[in-house]
């Protein structure tokens, strides 16, 4: 069991390091949720204010023909001008999305490159064990008694990442 778990140790820091890369993923995901709730917050405010501009704008209205053409010129005036606006917030949006999804992207390959680099250490694992969470169960179990078969670890380890799934899912607190 000794040799077991060195092996779990060294399994223990290469999907810790894949596993940073993919807080980071997670991280850069956060920022695009983040950007996009901005940008929707600053072109409902710019509709907003537009709408503001009309009804304090209908005001001209009352002074007939030539309050007529002020009206419509500063109306196409703001209309442009808030467009533009709008516009220019979209096209930044667009490029820091761009920017965070390369990031995405590369975060990902830099955590699947690190576990392919150790596959050969990794290969006494199956895939759904590849994870922190289940090679610190794996490795409390081991401290705790060393007598356990690797089977029945492995055993035990699935029921602790399905419970682990459900109190995800469901909300629940781990008692």
């Amino acid at each position: 069991m000794k040799m077991t778990l060195i092996r779990l140790m060294k399994a223990y820091d290469i999907c810790k390091k894949a596993d940073e890369h993919i807080l980071q993923k997670k991280e850069y995901e956060r920022e695009i949720e983040e950007a996009t709730k901005k940008v929707a917050k600053k072109i409902e405010t710019r509709i907003l204010l537009d709408v503001f501009i009309v009804l304090f704008a209908t005001v001209l209205l009352t002074f007939g023909n030539k309050g007529a053409i002020i009206y419509i010129m500063s109306m196409s005036a703001f209309n442009i001008l808030i467009a533009i606006d709008i516009l220019i917030l979209r096209l930044i949006y667009r490029e820091k999305i761009k920017q965070s999804q390369a990031k995405i992207a590369l975060e990902e390959q830099e955590s699947v490159r690190i576990i392919c680099e150790y596959e050969n250490e990794l290969s006494f694992l199956p895939n759904e064990f590849r994870n922190i969470d289940a090679i610190e169960f794996m490795l409390s179990v081991l401290k705790s008694d060393d007598t356990y078969s690797l089977e029945f670890i492995f055993r035990m380890c699935k029921r602790y990442l399905y419970k682990k799934k459900r109190q995800v899912i469901y909300g629940l607190e781990q008692t």
